[in-house]
């Protein structure tokens, strides 16, 4: 994520009982998001990235980054508009608002990849 960086807010400054978190470009924050993390899966309830670094792929970077580091992650409350941005990056329909994204395992990939091969 080059100098992009998650940085929680001290947790008596945060106004809910979701974890608030400041997107840093370096010194400068460039955005928020709303999550909750137990270490494994991270919900996402929102995301936003301030008007004028929009446009930069700053939001997929942050979501990639989350995806290296969690086995599950769920995008909740996703606006319409919005889904295409969640697909791309693998995420998948549950239901109209939430987008999962599980990470398979690597005996996952393997079995697949010789799945391909008997059927070649």
């Amino acid at each position: 994520m080059d100098d992009l960086q998650l940085c929680e807010n001290p947790r008596d400054q945060q106004p809910s009982s979701f974890t608030w978190l400041n997107i840093n470009l370096g010194k400068t924050r460039v955005g928020k998001m709303r999550v909750a993390d137990d270490g494994r899966t991270m919900t996402i309830y929102s995301i936003q990235i301030f008007p004028e670094y929009q446009k930069k792929g700053l939001a997929r970077q942050v979501v990639e980054g989350i995806l290296t580091d969690h086995d599950t992650v769920i995008a909740d409350l996703v606006r319409p508009a919005a889904a295409g941005f969640w697909h791309k990056l693998g995420f998948r329909r549950q239901d109209n608002q939430t987008f999962r994204y599980t990470r398979r395992s690597r005996s996952e990939d393997s079995g697949q990849e010789a799945q391909r091969a008997v059927e070649a």
